[in-house]
């Protein structure tokens, strides 16, 4: 079961030595709001080899920033 986790946490992780030849999955959702505006919800999960840790970014900006940073990792990027 994935752990859900902050963003800030997700980021320490990824620069763990364990962690450098683990695999990032970047899925992006269109998710409506309780006032029914449409959003895009970008969940980040790093599967290390015994662990699955989850950072959730409701945020499209932000949610590109956190790419640039891991932009030297293993990621695979699911649309």
């Amino acid at each position: 079961m994935a752990q859900k986790i902050e963003l800030k946490e997700f980021l320490e992780l990824v620069k763990k030595e364990h962690a450098a030849n683990a695999l990032i999955t970047i899925k992006t959702n269109k998710k409506i709001n309780a006032r029914g505006k449409t959003f895009k919800q970008t969940k980040f999960k790093l599967r290390s080899s015994k662990h699955k840790y989850t950072a959730i970014v409701d945020s499209a900006n932000r949610a590109k920033q956190v790419k640039d940073i891991l932009a030297d990792k293993n990621i695979k990027e699911i649309k």
